[in-house]
């Protein structure tokens, strides 16, 4: 083992936490700046968060049967739960009125081996954005496979996961040949009424989080939903301009999160080959 003197060591030492430091300081920032992202869209939106969602439904309820949308019990009890949503300035749509269509994926079984069209997945979806790095492919004369082929702006939303996965999106953005799989739907949105990219955020907020998890139906500890539901969430649907507004605004905050993330990895491969340079440098 190389051993410099101990104050060469010490001066090592010194040099390599104080770049492990900047490291840190860099992430902790990406961290920051991607967990900002949410209460800036509800303070563009002007919405207001309840400020406890823990009510006591212990005990005997009454419910006028004109509210009954919905036979569970559950359901019931925690409806008031997403009312918030319509603290904000803008209009409310149902989803069902910016969608244009839906489509189940395809459900043959894929490989790993690098022949044929690659297919998504659900685990692809990673924080709103697609993640081709595992990745399964099916042959190119799977039977109807070229009705599941993929388009630029369609969104891909996962139907099946547990609670906490169940309603991931992101948006499709690929020139390459792409199919997706049976757990997602491809949502095709109509742009003159609202922005994907802008709908695909806000399925990553509790704006919608809140409504997913009480329309979502858990088997087996998996939670789903289907296009009906997928169809009855409702948005706040501000005029394009402000959507794109939103959009670009969020795509800003990500642009610098992702930069602080990957300065982060940069700095503690450099602190390493720094480090190592210097102890075997000394041999």
């Amino acid at each position: 083992i190389p051993v410099p003197s101990i104050d060469k060591q010490r001066s090592l030492l010194s040099e390599y936490y104080m770049l492990l430091a900047k490291a840190s300081k860099a992430k902790e920032m990406g961290i920051h700046l991607e967990n900002s992202i949410n209460d800036t869209i509800y303070n563009l939106l002007e919405i207001t968060l309840p400020t406890s969602s823990e009510k006591n439904k212990y005990g005997l309820h009454f419910l006028k049967h004109s509210k009954c949308d919905k036979w569970s019990v559950d359901y019931l009890l925690n409806k008031n739960s997403c009312d918030f949503i319509e603290t904000t300035k803008y209009p409310i749509a149902h989803a069902k009125q910016f969608i244009c269509d839906c489509q189940y994926g395809l459900s043959d079984k894929a490989s790993k081996e690098k022949i044929g069209i690659p297919v998504l997945r659900m685990n692809n979806i990673q924080n709103s954005s697609i993640d081709i790095s595992d990745i399964k492919y099916l042959p190119e004369d799977t039977k109807a496979i070229d009705k599941y082929v993929l388009n630029n702006g369609d969104l891909l939303f996962n139907r099946t996961n547990s609670k906490e996965l169940v309603g991931k999106t992101a948006v499709f953005s690929f020139q390459e040949k792409y199919v997706f799989a049976s757990y997602l739907i491809r949502v095709v949105i109509d742009p003159n009424i609202a922005d994907v990219n802008y709908i695909n955020y806000l399925f990553a907020t509790k704006i919608i989080r809140s409504q997913i998890d009480l329309l979502s139906r858990q088997i087996l500890g998996q939670a789903n939903i289907n296009v009906d539901e997928l169809k009855s969430l409702r948005f706040p649907l501000p005029p394009l301009t402000v959507q794109r507004e939103i959009v670009a605004i969020v795509n800003d905050i990500k642009i610098k999160a992702d930069n602080c993330m990957k300065e982060a990895i940069e700095l503690e491969k450099y602190a390493s080959k720094r480090f190592e340079e210097a102890v075997f440098g000394e041999a």
